[in-house]
């Protein structure tokens, strides 16, 4: 079996709307946050838009994170390194 540190290596990062859970504190609050039940959330595959801004406002992942196919993200948000025009 291999060591542990090499296990969480391996493990998938999680999703932006696993994070964003997390980060509310579980399925729970994220559920009364979102005025559903927790068997909805936890059926989620992606946040539904109509509960991504309060989403992202509560755990601090942007809305372009959580929905990128809804929520376009803003300009130069992609690119890490923007440069100056006058080099």
């Amino acid at each position: 079996m291999p060591p542990r540190d090499a296990q969480l290596a391996d493990a998938p990062e999680p999703s932006p709307m696993d994070r964003a859970i997390s980060a509310i504190g579980g399925v729970v609050k994220t559920a009364a946050l979102c005025g559903v039940s927790p068997q909805a959330v936890s059926q989620w595959t992606r946040v539904p838009p109509a509960h991504v801004a309060r989403v992202a406002a509560e755990s601090g992942i942007p809305a372009h994170e959580l929905r990128p196919d809804v929520f376009p993200a803003p300009l130069g948000a992609r690119d890490p390194v923007i440069t100056s025009a006058r080099e």
